[in-house]
């Protein structure tokens, strides 16, 4: 027989946040927390005490509230389950009928998460804790900040400030070495001397990676088999990759967003030929409009204008 894997949280939709976390404080005592905008207005529900452990009371479980939105699949209240090794489980999932969305994805200081549909079209999740002795912040270390001709400035300087000020060190990587062109919204403003080119990169001398956007940068990085290849081995480590309006265009083309949900640039009444929805969705992904989406170790944000959501979300992924 099998060994037992329990369910340890539990998440479901809201369409108004404040009246779903007034009725379950009225009629079960339960205590509600809302994250914020930058974690998308999840709210975090306790339905019983806990310690380090976990909960102290036998079979209860915590859980959460997500925004309800009509893109999305399966909107059902859901479970997500523990699980010894992911892996396994993931073989034994697809063994028997269900099917598994995407690769298992790393969050930081929790464990490794997957998504699935069970055999009735249920989405239920899995998770591989994090063993107590694993559990610790992450270092300072160096930020893979990718980029080609044309990146935006905006995109790339001031996460780069916040990052710094926040002890870790930037470093521009590219397809070459030679500068590579800064534009502002469409107007050159200068160039970029590169620290290292990709190819030449070990992806393991990082803790995270950056992607500003821009109309040609992330395009032209997307043609570059080496750069596809560190960025799909940044997600197989389960570091944070943060990607910013037309970044998110590498993500797509590097096949790291099947089963995921990402945004990206969004003014597609201006700039139609810009427009990455379509390619994501087609990639697999669930395309959000919002001021950052956050994926496991995948934040993104449509916009420079988002500046402030997005830094805050590296950082609080990041450990800071």
């Amino acid at each position: 027989m099998n060994k037992m894997n329990s369910v340890v949280h539990f998440e479901m939709p809201y369409d108004d946040r404040e009246r779903m976390a007034k009725f379950y404080q009225k009629a079960f005592g339960w205590q509600t927390q809302t994250l914020g905008e930058e974690m998308g207005n999840y709210v975090l529900a306790t339905t019983t005490e806990r310690n380090e452990s976990g909960p102290i009371r036998p079979g209860a479980i915590n859980g959460g509230f997500f925004q309800r939105n009509p893109d999305w699949p399966a909107q059902h209240p859901s479970v997500v389950v523990s699980v010894d090794d992911i892996e396994a489980a993931i073989r034994r999932v697809t063994e028997a009928g269900g099917e598994v969305l995407g690769e298992p994805v790393e969050i930081p200081s929790v464990g490794r998460y997957v998504s699935f549909f069970d055999t009735d079209g249920n989405r239920v999740s899995m998770l591989q804790p994090i063993q107590k002795s694993e559990r610790k912040i992450t270092a300072k270390g160096k930020i893979a900040a990718l980029v080609a001709d044309g990146f935006q400035e905006e995109e790339y300087f001031l996460p780069k400030v916040a990052l710094q000020r926040a002890g870790f060190k930037v470093e521009a990587l590219s397809t070459a070495r030679e500068p590579v062109e800064i534009y502002s919204f469409f107007s050159p403003t200068g160039t970029l001397d590169i620290d290292k080119v990709v190819g030449d990169a070990n992806v393991d001398d990082y803790v995270g990676v950056l992607i500003p956007g821009g109309a040609k940068s992330p395009a032209l990085l997307s043609e570059s088999p080496a750069v596809r290849e560190f960025v799909r081995d940044a997600n197989a480590r389960g570091m944070v990759i943060a990607a910013m309006c037309r970044g998110s265009l590498l993500l797509v083309k590097s096949d790291i967003v099947r089963g995921r949900r990402i945004t990206g640039f969004n003014l597609v009444d201006q700039y139609p030929d810009l427009a990455l929805q379509p390619e994501a969705e087609a990639a697999g992904a669930t395309w959000l409009n919002a001021p950052v989406v956050i994926e496991g170790n995948l934040i993104t944000s449509p916009h420079p204008d988002q500046t402030a959501a997005f830094t805050g979300a590296i950082l609080s992924s990041l450990g800071e």
